[in-house]
């Protein structure tokens, strides 16, 4: 059973927990609830209201709530039902994310109705934001992050900032932004931009026919990618690998964003510094071996 309440005003208190936005509220009858979307978002679940389904046992609690995409009825949690899904939870952090919000923000919200991350000598003064701007805020946090984990670059970091900036109905400012971003290789003083192009493209270009999965491990083993997974429902094991891009591969290389799948990326080059890859990854001896 779904219980909706009037609209009882509740106070929102948006929080932060390593980059990601965690809104706790404090409902009508002085308990504290949180979001129930933020936090299976933080947990690494990618259907939250599967997640939802199976792990919380409480009443659902649904609450009208200003979202960038204007005022929406979600879904609020209690403690009960935030421990399970932490319980449930896959993610290493999922330990950290529990001891932040038993030890530090329940205690805090309960005793003074607010939370920071530090003691401090005197009340902050409340700074009241418009929602326009929190919106934007949210949407270029959210931005930033997805950015930050992919280590997405030039074009693409740019072009996730101006979604970011559709998402939050603030397209009046996308003049603002460059048209455009440079792509070029780490430490490049050129100041000009390189197409990228697929490892598959790039070795048939060069004549070498080891085939992309055994390029992949070689490159890997080189140190220019690494293996990362996403969750996945379609996937054995619930997570999906994918190739990412290194510090070291950055001088050779950058990611790109993958058509239809925002939680992944995919690893190009940059032509002109390939041969370098091939030498370091000793794609050609492994030809001859084969």
């Amino acid at each position: 059973m779904t219980i909706t309440p009037k609209k009882a005003e509740i106070q929102v208190r948006p929080l932060e927990f390593a980059g990601a936005s965690i809104r706790a509220v404090i409902l009508p009858s002085g308990d504290v609830g949180f979001v129930a979307r933020d936090v299976c978002d933080r947990l690494g679940y990618v259907n939250s209201r599967d997640a939802i389904s199976k792990h919380c046992k409480g009443v659902a609690m649904r609450y009208p709530l200003r979202t960038p995409g204007g005022v929406q009825e979600l879904r609020v949690i209690t403690e009960p039902d935030v421990m399970r899904l932490i319980v449930s939870s896959r993610l290493p952090e999922a330990e950290q994310f529990e001891a932040w919000v038993f030890e530090e923000v329940l205690p805090s919200l309960r005793q003074n109705g607010s939370y920071v991350s530090r003691p401090v000598s005197a009340p902050m003064p409340v700074m009241m934001v418009p929602p326009a701007v929190e919106a934007l805020q949210l949407a270029l946090l959210s931005a930033q992050m997805s950015a930050d984990i992919l280590m997405l670059g030039g074009a693409a970091r740019l072009d996730i900032v101006h979604r970011a900036h559709r998402i939050a109905g603030a397209d009046h400012l996308l003049p603002m932004l460059p048209a455009y971003a440079i792509d070029a290789p780490a430490g490049d003083t050129k100041g000009s931009s390189e197409p990228t192009e697929s490892l598959s493209a790039l070795l048939v270009k060069h004549g070498i026919t080891i085939g992309a999965l055994r390029a992949n491990k070689l490159i890997c083993e080189a140190g220019l990618i690494e293996q990362k997974s996403r969750p996945s429902r379609k996937v054995e094991g619930g997570f999906k690998k994918f190739w990412s891009i290194t510090d070291k591969g950055l001088a050779f290389g950058k990611n790109v964003t993958t058509p239809n799948q925002q939680l992944e990326v995919q690893v190009h080059w940059f032509p002109s510094r390939f041969d370098q890859v091939i030498k370091l990854a000793r794609l050609n001896e492994a030809l001859a071996v084969a």
